[in-house]
């Protein structure tokens, strides 16, 4: 099964705000723009299925998507992005005062966010939804729309690099990273394929 990790396109306060799950902005009207360079490098592939988080962001990227596909968009609450609790919402300058939020950068693989979510988790429920896709859509090919953290995640796995190395993967707003899956093997083709708005 081919999937392709689509981060949703920009939004208001994207590079200054960490939004997570509880600033939940529609994209911007480059965004939208983004969003339709998105869909349009996915026309070639037929019988895409499109899922997105739960959050505005992705639903407004993966509706957009979904429109010029001529489908519907299914919510996976498992690629939800980081709950990142009481972060969320606060500028990234007012962050890195934080200490803590200064050890969970430094230490990701054994240091969660004041909700409690940890990148080891996030890569368990993207596995646990890979899995239960390979059963449903077999060989298709599914687009998810989802956030950086989720996707640099996946790719960490794919790889099998340490959590913190997520540095090395640079994950743009509007990009394609795609894998194919084949039970628990993740086998990368693309990472971070910048749409043209």
């Amino acid at each position: 099964m081919d999937i392709v990790l689509v981060h949703h396109a920009t939004c208001a306060h994207l590079d200054s705000v960490l939004l997570g799950r509880t600033l939940d902005e529609p994209l911007d009207l480059r965004g939208e723009g983004q969003a339709r360079a998105l869909a349009a490098g996915l026309l070639s592939v037929r019988d895409l299925t499109i899922e997105s988080s739960p959050r505005r962001r992705t639903r407004h990227t993966a509706g957009i998507i979904a429109a010029m596909h001529d489908t519907v968009v299914r919510i996976a609450a498992q690629m939800d992005d980081i709950d990142f609790g009481s972060w969320s919402g606060r500028s990234f300058e007012a962050l890195a005062a934080d200490p803590h939020w200064m050890r969970w950068n430094q230490y990701r693989a054994v240091t969660r966010t004041p909700a409690g979510d940890s990148i080891l988790q996030v890569q368990q429920r993207a596995m646990t939804h890979f899995s239960k896709l390979q059963q449903t859509v077999g060989n298709g090919t599914v687009a998810i729309v989802t956030h950086t953290e989720v996707i640099r995640a996946v790719v960490l796995l794919a790889l099998q690099l340490p959590i913190e190395d997520y540095r090395r993967v640079d994950i743009s707003a509007a990009s394609l990273t795609t894998l194919s899956v084949d039970g628990t093997l993740l086998r990368l083709e693309t990472v971070n394929q910048r749409a043209a708005a």
